[in-house]
């Protein structure tokens, strides 16, 4: 692991600590291996969830002709729904993050733009219960690693408290029926 390394000055004392022995040196921050990489944090992470590689957050919305507003799409639907079970599974038990936290998101080395998995990641652990809202993240840290999922490592900060209250249920549709247009009825000819 790690080492305590002396920083001397110019007495032989560590930089910082002067008149210091070597049993009252503050031992180094823990420095937590995620695929080989150091990240610090104060301990590890509460929740570590992963899941398939998600939608390109470019194509969580699409326009529909007569509606005011964006809907989302049926393939991010899809997503939502199956990668929602699958988190739900690894969490069973487990209480939401219901204050701020900081996220570390693993995602595969690839061509498209590393914050595109920003979005569809947090909406997917705010859905499946690991967060009350997506919004209490304090800092994300996005690595592209050589790996063919997703991962997402959560470090709760309880001492900062919740900056927004949670979320409300959201449901995500399921493939629709098409539906029949109200149109002229009274027109129709009568069938009998």
């Amino acid at each position: 692991m790690h080492s305590r390394r002396r920083v001397m000055c110019g007495r032989g004392n560590p930089i910082g600590m002067p008149g210091a022995t070597p049993s009252e040196w503050e031992p180094p921050p823990k420095v937590h291996q995620i695929n080989g990489r150091g990240v610090v944090m104060a301990d590890g992470p509460a929740i570590v969830v992963t899941m398939a590689k998600p939608p390109s957050a470019n194509r969580i919305w699409r326009n529909v002709p007569g509606l005011r507003h964006p809907v989302r799409s049926e393939e991010y639907n899809a997503w939502l729904r199956s990668e929602g079970w699958n988190v739900k599974r690894q969490i069973v038990g487990m209480e939401p993050l219901a204050c701020r936290f900081d996220l570390v998101i693993e995602v595969p080395i690839s061509r498209r733009d590393t914050d595109n998995f920003a979005k569809p990641i947090g909406d997917l652990c705010q859905y499946a219960g690991v967060v009350t809202n997506d919004g209490n993240v304090r800092k994300v840290t996005i690595e592209p690693v050589d790996r063919t999922d997703c991962m997402a490592a959560f470090w709760p900060l309880p001492e900062m408290g919740a900056v927004r209250k949670a979320a409300k249920p959201v449901r995500v549709a399921g493939p629709r029926a098409p539906r029949k247009k109200p149109g002229m009825t009274w027109l129709e000819p009568k069938r009998g």
